[in-house]
């Protein structure tokens, strides 16, 4: 993914840009390789040769370096590494367990070119101020002096437990990536874009951290995970996994993985088929990173008809994209005349159980979701529990034992089941109701009485 703008971007909950404005120029790439690796699995801090006030910090049971200060004050501790080649990624983790403010912060300084801010180059992160806005700061260092590049999602971080885990991508042309999940896990999504098109780095840097704390928060700051490596470039674009219209006029979406919030917001990006074409909105917000809603015009979409969605734009935040469909319906509730019970299986063969099939006569799309099958004669009530869609002029058979009817009476391939368990019906004579609920009222939507001289002769039974 390539920009060719002087612009820093802020990606906001409601999306909106900020742009930062820099006069720079040109880019350097550097072919020296290494990488920084730092998980504190082996409670080991001197794993890598640190200087600073590394008496104030320590490795703590879950494996993570925390500071240990004696008091109040300020702490920093900075180890040596060489650049990675080519794009770089960056990943880490931190957490202050109390709502940050001026005087309970922290820095991370993610390439900085010697062992103090002073006349310093690099860029660093910037955690916690005063006010309830607090969100992660990006930080330029030219001489020591710093230039705020952009923030992520502010208040992101105004509250105990400040936390988060980075994944920052900076690719070869200046353009950055900074992804989050605020809950420390893994599900990341873009929360600042940003450009430098004077990223230059030199080949010796310095990792570092720096703590600034009350007496009370001399132990509250906890970072891991920290790496520093060449991207390891993802390949894979995110697409569409799942389409299910809930309503005459929406479609509810599901990603393989979190997209870009500007392209997933983009109505251009979808297309269904049979003259809709694409949605009037999209509803997306990065707290749903993996889910989105299509609204269109109320009655666009209909049962009975087999639709495709075509998706073409959207991105990651590694600039994936593949033009890709999925198929989906609009399935209804049964309603009066909807379906017929077909045949009936009261007294089967030794091993066998009951069976009642289903016809479906209309030109909907049936969901047999909660159904009821009622035998009125003993007052017996069983719910089937399924996501089967039933088509247009399709047949399914409902049994408790679906396997021995599929070997028992040789059905062919196309015969379709489902495994529930049914009332139980009288061999003789009973009373047997398919019921709906629509819009919360129940309903009969087919009705049959048989008796034992309905049995078909043909049907063998041992």
């Amino acid at each position: 993914m390539r920009r060719k703008d002087k612009y820093s971007i802020h990606l906001s909950y409601n999306y909106r840009k900020r742009y930062f404005l820099f006069l720079l120029f040109g880019f350097m790439m550097n072919t020296a390789f290494s990488q920084l690796h730092l998980d504190f699995n082996d409670n080991n801090l001197h794993s890598v040769v640190w200087t600073g006030d590394i008496n104030h910090f320590k490795i703590n049971t879950s494996g993570q370096l925390q500071l240990s200060a004696p008091g109040a004050g300020e702490s920093s501790i900075f180890t040596k590494y060489n650049k990675p080649k080519d794009s770089i990624q960056v990943d880490l983790y931190f957490k202050m367990q109390f709502d940050p403010s001026n005087d309970n912060m922290a820095k991370i300084y993610l390439f900085l070119s010697k062992p103090s801010e002073a006349n310093a180059d690099g860029y660093y992160l910037k955690l916690g101020e005063n006010g309830s806005n607090d969100a992660i700061q990006l930080y330029k260092l030219t001489a020591g002096v710093p230039i705020l590049m952009g923030s992520g999602v502010m208040g992101a971080i105004a509250k105990d437990p400040a936390q988060a885990r980075l994944r920052i991508k900076i690719f070869e042309d200046g353009f950055g990536i900074m992804a989050t999940d605020y809950k420390g896990g893994e599900l990341f999504n873009t929360d600042l874009e940003f450009y430098d098109s004077e990223f230059n780095l030199q080949d010796s840097l310095y990792f570092g951290i720096y703590c600034k704390y009350t007496s009370s928060r001399a132990d509250k700051f906890y970072f891991d995970d920290i790496h520093i490596q060449t991207i390891q470039r993802d390949t894979i674009a995110p697409r569409v996994v799942s389409a299910i219209a809930i309503d005459n006029h929406t479609v509810k979406i599901q990603y393989s993985e979190p997209p870009i919030a500007s392209t997933a917001i983009s109505p251009s990006v979808y297309s269904i088929d049979h003259g809709i074409g694409q949605p009037e909105s999209v509803y997306y917000t990065i707290g749903d990173p993996l889910n989105a809603r299509l609204a269109f015009a109320e009655g666009t979409i209909k049962s009975g008809i087999e639709y495709r969605l075509t998706i073409d734009g959207l991105k990651d935040v590694s600039g994936n994209t593949e033009v890709h469909s999925i198929s989906f319906l609009f399935t209804e509730k049964a309603n009066i005349g909807d379906l017929v019970i077909n045949e009936v299986l009261t007294d089967p063969a030794t091993g066998g159980e009951d069976f009642v099939e289903i016809y479906n006569p209309s030109q909907k799309f049936i969901a047999l979701d909660s159904i009821i099958l009622r035998n009125a004669d003993r007052n017996e009530n069983r719910v089937i529990r399924t996501d089967f869609v039933l088509k247009p002029g399709n047949y399914v058979a409902i049994s408790k034992n679906v396997e021995f009817l599929k070997q028992y009476y040789q059905t062919p391939t196309e015969a379709a089941f489902i495994e529930a368990t049914l009332p139980a019906l009288n061999v003789a004579s009973a009373n047997i109701s398919l019921l709906s609920v629509v819009n919360g009222r129940q309903i009969t939507v087919d009705s049959f009485n048989y008796n034992q001289q309905m049995h078909f002769s043909l049907i063998k039974k041992n």
